[in-house]
């Protein structure tokens, strides 16, 4: 399965300059960049989540979905 997958990438050059980057770091940087990809980010990380909202992303909080009592898999 892992050669038919594509990888996709944002250098680090390019995640400096996201406005996350300053409050939450590299890596919740590269999570905010693949929304620009049309990607939904599911997240228990209040902050990252916080952030995501403020540049007006959808995202979900994980700890929301699982207070209403919703189950995910099998």
């Amino acid at each position: 399965m892992v050669d038919t997958i594509e990888e996709h990438y944002d250098s680090a050059k390019d995640l400096v300059s996201h406005p996350l980057f300053a409050r939450l770091g590299l890596g919740d940087a590269g999570i905010a960049a693949v929304c620009a990809r049309n990607i939904l980010i599911l997240t228990s990380d209040l902050d990252l989540w916080n952030g995501l909202q403020g540049l007006g992303v959808d995202a979900i909080n994980f700890n929301h979905v699982s207070a209403i009592g919703m189950r995910f898999g099998a």
